[in-house]
């Protein structure tokens, strides 16, 4: 059975939010960040610009690592709005860091590597296969089919292959050089390498300089596959979670299956990339500003900024229960973190009510009637006072309210009489 309606009609509207939302912002985004250092890095000398590039993105991305666990610890306990602009300001510099380290490696393999096809198809053979070896076929399948919200708990955790603690100094360090060096590597020389051969066998006619023929049989193709393996994501996912007793048919069957993926991926974005710099504000200048900060403020308001760089290394085979076929649950888990917080709310204001009766009891009964008693009391007096002060003030020998003031005992006893009340409120009235 495939679930219920709910299930069903959340899993559609995450495929659309990714493919149509999420996807085209990422792609200005990327477009806008790699152009500004297209301008500001070098232009004038590409090979420089490229070294620039990657050496910049590879200390900042290392130093990130590093330093992610010290960041995590400062930030635990912290006030919401703290932890939320200083994880999104992280998360905006490795988005700067991801683009300088993958603009750099991807330019200089044009420079020294990928000229012909027969290099970008060696390449991405080793390359491949070393995904293969270290269990990280699915790191290099990117939006729009694998998305991470940036409310993830473990955000602020280090991406790294082995997930190796820090308490654990030297083989941490070893794990983040590991990752960045060799998978975080690997996954760009594999993208760069089937961009090329796509370029040399299903788009040959272009002769490396795209045009939008090609570019929109790339988007139109690249779309019709991905939305295709997203419609099978329920029978993907079930054979998956089918193979979670037998560990290495499961990661053959997703290390083929992201294989695919990876291809479908490309050709989307190469059509997509190609398009938008022809055509989204060609001006370079103006274009490029305009798209990162389109893409920025779009993808930080639906709080998946975090996905600038690839999804993150999850090791081929961890996920259970086909739940990482494929990971687009976005809406599904926003709505779920706003109930949580919901409940949270609802807790914390019965707690602050409990609270509150505990330290501030209600008045007990008895005191209220007394309270209405001398109410009561005080007003039949003040009605008693007006009524002789109206007497005595219509005769010959009328009583002007100054003489209250004044507290003249005659006049006070003309008003009040016998009447001890009234002569009582009368005395506290002139003395106030």
């Amino acid at each position: 059975m495939m679930g219920s309606w709910k299930d069903n009609g959340l899993t559609i509207l995450d495929n659309v939010i990714c493919l149509c939302l999420i996807f085209p912002l990422s792609v200005l985004h990327w477009r806008g960040t790699w152009q500004l250092q297209d301008e500001y890095f070098v232009p004038e000398n590409s090979v420089s610009s490229g070294w620039i590039s990657l050496t910049v993105g590879a200390n900042i991305c290392i130093l990130e690592l590093l330093l992610q666990p010290m960041l995590k610890e400062r930030l635990d306990g912290a006030n919401r709005y703290v932890y939320v602009v200083i994880s999104r300001l992280h998360l905006y510099i490795h988005g700067w860091a991801v683009m300088c380290y993958w603009r750099g490696l991807w330019n200089l393999l044009d420079l020294y590597l990928t000229a012909s096809w027969v290099n970008s198809a060696v390449i991405y053979g080793i390359c491949q296969l070393t995904m293969v070896v270290f269990r990280t076929v699915r790191t290099p399948v990117g939006v729009p089919l694998a998305v991470q919200l940036d409310t993830d708990p473990d955000l602020l955790e280090p991406d790294i292959v082995f997930k190796t603690s820090h308490d654990r100094l030297i083989p941490f360090v070893l794990d983040c050089l590991f990752t960045q060096f060799i998978i975080v590597s690997s996954s760009i020389c594999i993208w760069r390498g089937i961009w090329n051969i796509a370029d040399a066998f299903v788009f040959p006619h272009i002769k490396g300089n795209p045009d939008d023929d090609s570019d929109l049989e790339s988007l139109l193709f690249g779309l019709l596959s991905t939305f295709s393996f997203l419609i099978l994501q329920y029978p993907t996912s079930q054979l998956s979670a089918r193979l979670d007793g037998h560990p290495w048919a499961k990661i053959a069957f997703e290390d083929v299956l992201f294989t695919i993926l990876m291809w479908s991926n490309m050709l989307l974005w190469r059509g997509s990339w190609n398009l938008c710099i022809r055509h989204f504000l060609p001006k370079r200048h103006v274009g490029s500003w305009v798209s990162h900060w389109v893409g920025t403020v779009g993808l930080m308001a639906l709080q998946v900024f975090n996905n600038v760089g690839l999804h993150g290394i999850v090791r081929d085979g961890t996920y259970m229960r086909g739940e990482g076929i494929y990971v687009t649950h976005y809406l599904r888990i926003l709505l779920q973190n706003l109930s949580e917080a919901s409940e949270v709310n609802k807790t914390d204001y019965d707690a602050f009510e409990n609270e509150k009766d505990r330290r501030d009891p209600p008045p007990s009964s008895d005191s209220e009637s007394v309270n209405d008693d001398d109410i009561s009391s005080i007003e039949e007096h003040r009605k008693l006072l007006g009524k002789r002060s109206k007497e005595i003030g219509s005769g010959e020998d009328s009583i002007k309210t100054t003489d209250f003031v004044s507290g003249s005992p005659d006049k006070i006893d003309a008003v009040c009489g016998d009447d001890e009340g009234v002569r009582r409120h009368v005395g506290e009235t002139t003395t106030s």
